[in-house]
């Protein structure tokens, strides 16, 4: 048992670091200029607007298995996971302010920071939020997972399971028939969102992301995990066909195919021996998932600062190329520094990182 609850860890934290190349990837590409017809933006390099959804399931999917409700009490475990949930928000306000202050500050309108309306609009989300608001369907999904896991409880993972895909299409289903709705609330819960991820349809693939942990829960075993990973994937031929069929593809279900082909990823790199050490590197850096998110990001707008300065002219795929490496190398070697460094890693738990 406690083999298996190593190995699983392993597998998370090899899973977050694959969704944060890809995410650092995705950054870089935006910030070194790359056009968009280059083939570095295609779905056969390292595949863009992965990462977001899929970090939302992957969180879904430990919730039911890191926090064992069963074995420590229902109550503890309330408790822990909604002091996490205001743990999450907290480090989401803050990184957003200031990454968005730095982003005003080498636009040269630092003076919108010091206006009462700008900071208003962090409150009502019409100040425009960064990446970090990614944290907020995260950090709800964490609040309401008591309330879900007390409903599997009572329904069933597999009733649960349907329940979140019928979630996901009907969410879908409002989205597109109101899409043309100004109703900011709206905005928020279905469509435009707060920095771009819709709440309900992230926490509907949330809820899918936990019903695959149920049942990695109620079944204890190997080959189980290996037969729900080709179920997910039956689910990408599934999607794949349906789409081909009516030219309707629904992008909560494209969210949950593409999981699964990042699952079956993390799996391979776990157990497949010679690839120790990407599992090493890539656990690493998946092991510290909110320290990893929050510095790849400063290290990316640091090189990106110093490479407009260079007196070279630099081809956008080279800057591409040096913003991707540098932000991987480096916040390996900083979450390396942290594992190996004690009291560096007490200080950033203290800071919920």
């Amino acid at each position: 048992m406690h083999v298996r609850e190593v190995n699983r860890v392993e597998f998370f934290d090899v899973t977050r670091g694959l969704l944060f190349l890809l995410m650092a990837s995705s950054h870089a590409l935006t910030l070194a200029g790359v056009s968009k017809d280059s083939p570095l933006w295609g779905q056969f390099w390292l595949p863009n607007g992965w990462a977001t959804t899929s970090f939302i399931m992957l969180s879904g999917l430990t919730i039911p298995i890191v926090y064992r409700w069963k074995d420590r009490g229902f109550s503890a475990v309330k408790a822990k996971v909604h002091r996490r949930a205001k743990e999450i928000l907290l480090v989401m306000f803050c990184s957003n302010v200031i990454m968005l202050v730095l982003k005003l500050l080498v636009q040269g309108r630092i003076g919108d920071a010091f206006g009462g309306e700008w900071w208003l609009g962090l409150v009502t989300f019409h100040t425009p939020y960064s990446i970090s608001a990614i944290l907020i369907p995260t950090g709800l999904l964490m609040y309401v997972s008591p309330y879900l896991v007390k409903l599997e409880s009572k329904v069933g993972w597999g009733l649960f399971g349907l329940t979140s895909l019928g979630a996901i299409f009907s969410l879908w289903l409002v989205k597109i028939t109101f899409s043309e709705s100004s109703n900011r609330v709206f905005q928020i819960l279905f469509s435009e969102g707060i920095g771009g991820f819709p709440v309900l349809p992230f926490l509907g693939l949330g809820m899918a992301g936990m019903s695959v942990g149920f049942f990695i829960v109620k079944k204890h075993s190997v080959n189980n995990i290996s037969g729900i990973l080709i179920a997910l994937m039956a689910l990408v031929v599934i999607h794949n066909i349906f789409v081909h069929i009516t030219d309707v593809d629904i992008s909560g279900f494209r969210a949950v195919s593409r999981f699964s082909i990042l699952c079956c990823i993390g799996v391979l790199v776990t157990n497949i021996k010679i690839l120790g050490y990407l599992k090493f590197y890539f656990s690493l850096i998946g092991r510290f998932a909110l320290f990893s998110f929050l510095f790849h990001r400063v290290i990316l707008q640091v090189v990106a600062v110093f490479l407009a300065i260079v007196p070279v002219i630099i081809p956008n795929e080279v800057k591409y190329s040096i913003l991707l490496f540098s932000a991987m190398a480096l916040i390996g070697c900083f979450c390396l520094l942290r594992q190996r460094v004690a009291c560096l890693d007490v200080m950033f738990k203290r800071l919920y990182l």
